[in-house]
């Protein structure tokens, strides 16, 4: 029992990381199998060019409001 919540506990854990990268099925098959070896492996993959332009427009829309 403790070992399956251990696996569905870093399998949310990856699914977290990888959704601030914009690979959330990544990050949580990782996390997953990997465990904190998965956590690492998705937190050095770089964004997705969707995650960064979706960023970017976060950030220009927060700076205008400020103008």
């Amino acid at each position: 029992m403790g070992f399956l919540l251990y696996v569905l506990i870093s399998g949310g854990v990856g699914f977290a990381i990888g959704a601030g990268k914009g690979r959330p099925i990544a990050g949580t098959l990782l996390g997953f199998f990997l465990f904190i070896l998965g956590w690492i492996i998705i937190a050095l993959l770089p964004k997705t060019i969707e995650k960064q332009a979706e960023d970017q427009a976060k950030i220009r829309a927060i700076l205008d409001t400020r103008s």
